[in-house]
């Protein structure tokens, strides 16, 4: 609002006739008084029926405060707001005349805060309810971290419908909280302040700045909310009201936050409404609606991935297209029980509900013997020598006397005395926890990934067969690309003769450039999977029109995640996580493509029918 602005115009005319007033005020505390009580109107009307006439008197809270903040005499905060009062729903707010130091300093006792948190309706939606006027408000303290103002003091407001039982919220609304049965119900689209816990909410520019820093820098969610509070959410004023909240963002809110932003934006996309438990953890509550979520690329086409070329013997042009297939060893905790998928009950077990008994029985692969009490084998001497050896190993003075041994350092009877820690080579076991054996990648040749699985005992080429007719269904044969590059693309086409399986008998199965010229010496790979058999990959030029290391470049990046996710709590947690960094990856790939001119699209679904 500036000086010579039509509604500021209006202010003066209107200060003009109270004389008193116009002497007292300055311009400053004019405006100031303008937009702070254009920022807290929601607060002003809270409760009134009358959603249009202003009352005539501020209330108390908001008088104390303006007061306070612009030092102004009751009276003259009360002589300013008759004079404005009519007025101010004309003014467009200028967040450059809000301080949130003021929210800070004075706001909390009359329990204002820098944002003030309503439910975006009066009236209830429900249809029986006949937009039944919202009231009964529910004050809870809270705060608010954001991109560029920090951590800000805030309050936020629930309203009741007693129609219908149903209490509003920012986000979502509950019918029936008493009930176990009772859900957060979403309202569609999404916000740009999400309610994430109970005391907190979160900006959501700030959501994706924790997307971007874990999908560029592979950033834990703790480095995150070390970084956020060192150099983000400070303040040159204490904010004593949070003190008993705690100021400092923490890396299991940021995964929160991280998760229920995704969540939102997926069902937005899909013009669906996300729905959530009202009574357990956050966490738990997220779980359900974690394992629903899954998402699908193979639709994607480009000029990198996909080529016309010319028919052999002047059967005109023709177009093929390409993928990649690898593996990276990124994996959570799993059952110990080879190949197992249930589901662990804590991170910390080393087998599953199922398989729980096993604990009981002997650690070494195929003896099913009690294990002795205190010991994790049975009574069998070389059993017993193993665990001792083990126990042995795991000793911080036997890792340094064996890197003194590799050193030339320890006399000669030090280094027997170590080497007598051996065990017959028939006798294997495992007494630590296990872990899945790596994520496999599909991946376009522009670098689009398309999708991704989890193998749980080995990287076996069934369990390659399995994942790319996952991908590929059949219902969509038209999804199927002409060319599969994979390392072990030998041993796949093997297995697939050995099964008569004709899937992929219209799938070239080239192994990679380098792995045949280096690796893939043997008759078979020569006459079936060598690059040299398929003209349709080279050019004119003799140039290889395919990255065929896509899959080794995306599992660069790809491969950062392993610390990161590598002790999270349940599957659907690790599945989502990655699904999302994926998401975001290919959100990135896409923009690049488009400055390159590769014209990125989605094939129709009658072309892939």
């Amino acid at each position: 609002m500036t000086l010579n602005s039509p509604l500021a115009v209006e202010l003066l005319y209107r200060l003009a006739s109270h004389e008193a007033l116009a002497s007292t005020l300055t311009w400053g505390q004019l405006r100031g008084c303008t937009a702070i009580s254009k920022k807290l109107w929601p607060e002003i009307m809270l409760g009134r029926r009358d959603t249009e006439s202003p009352p005539e008197n501020l209330p108390a809270k908001i008088r104390d405060f303006l007061g306070c903040a612009l030092d102004l005499e009751q009276t003259l905060v009360q002589q300013t707001w008759t004079v404005l009062a009519n007025s101010i729903q004309g003014f467009t707010l200028d967040q450059s005349l809000l301080d949130d130091d003021l929210f800070r300093m004075y706001g909390v006792q009359q329990e204002l805060g820098a944002e003030m948190i309503f439910p975006p309706y009066t009236h209830c939606t429900e249809t029986t309810c006949r937009a039944t006027f919202l009231t009964d408000p529910a004050r809870v303290e809270a705060r608010l971290f954001t991109l560029h103002r920090g951590v800000l003091p805030v309050f936020s407001v629930s309203t009741y419908c007693r129609t219908c039982l149903t209490r509003y919220y920012l986000n979502y609304k509950i019918r029936g909280a008493s009930s176990r049965e009772s859900v957060h119900e979403f309202y569609p689209g999404v916000p740009e302040i999400l309610h994430i816990q109970e005391h907190s909410f979160v900006e959501r520019k700030l959501c994706q700045f924790f997307e971007t820093q874990m999908a560029v820098a592979h950033t834990s969610s703790e480095n995150i909310a070390r970084i956020y509070n060192s150099t983000m959410a400070g303040s040159s004023t204490p904010v004593p009201n949070l003190s008993r909240l705690g100021q400092e963002l923490d890396g299991p809110l940021v995964l929160d936050a991280f998760f229920t932003h995704g969540l939102l934006r997926h069902h937005a996309t899909y013009h669906t409404c996300l729905f959530l438990p009202h009574y357990g953890s956050q966490r738990n509550r997220l779980n359900q609606a974690l394992e629903a979520r899954n998402l699908k690329h193979w639709p994607h086409a480009c000029t990198k991935c996909m080529r016309i070329v010319d028919g052999p013997n002047g059967m005109g042009k023709y177009q093929i297209s390409a993928i990649v297939m690898d593996g990276v060893t990124v994996g959570h905790v799993t059952c110990s029980v080879y190949n197992c998928k249930i589901r662990l009950e804590s991170t910390q077990d080393r087998f599953c509900p199922f398989h729980s008994g096993r604990k009981l029985i002997c650690c070494i692969i195929d003896c099913m013997d009690k294990a002795d009490t205190g010991h994790i084998t049975c009574a069998i001497p070389t059993h017993r020598y193993w665990e001792k050896v083990q126990k042995k190993r795991r000793t911080a003075m036997f890792q340094l006397k064996k890197r003194l041994n590799r050193a030339g350092v320890l006399n000669g009877d030090e280094a027997d005395a170590r080497d007598e820690l051996q065990v017959p080579p028939t006798v294997k076991g495992r007494m630590s926890r296990s872990w899945t054996h790596n994520e496999q990648l599909l991946v376009r040749c522009c670098g689009i990934i398309l999708s991704r699985a989890t193998f749980y005992g080995s990287e076996g080429v069934s369990g390659g067969v399995a994942f790319m007719k996952a991908t590929f269904p059949p219902q969509f044969p038209g999804s199927l690309p002409s060319f599969c590059f994979y390392d072990s693309n030998c041993l796949l086409l093997k297995h697939l003769r050995a099964t008569n399986d004709t899937y992929f008998d219209s799938v070239g199965l080239p192994v990679d450039v380098f792995h045949a010229a280096n690796k893939h010496d043997d008759l078979f790979c020569t006459m079936n999977n060598s690059p040299a058999l398929f003209p349709e990959l080279m050019d004119s030029d003799g140039k290889w029109v395919f990255n065929s290391s896509a899959a080794e470049q995306a599992n660069v990046w790809f491969g950062g995640f392993q610390s990161i996710v590598r002790e999270m709590t349940v599957q659907s947690v690790y599945n989502f996580f990655l699904d999302e960094m994926i998401a975001i990856h290919n959100s990135f790939t896409h923009e690049k493509l488009l400055r390159e001119n590769c014209v990125p699209h989605l094939k129709p679904e009658a072309a892939l029918r």
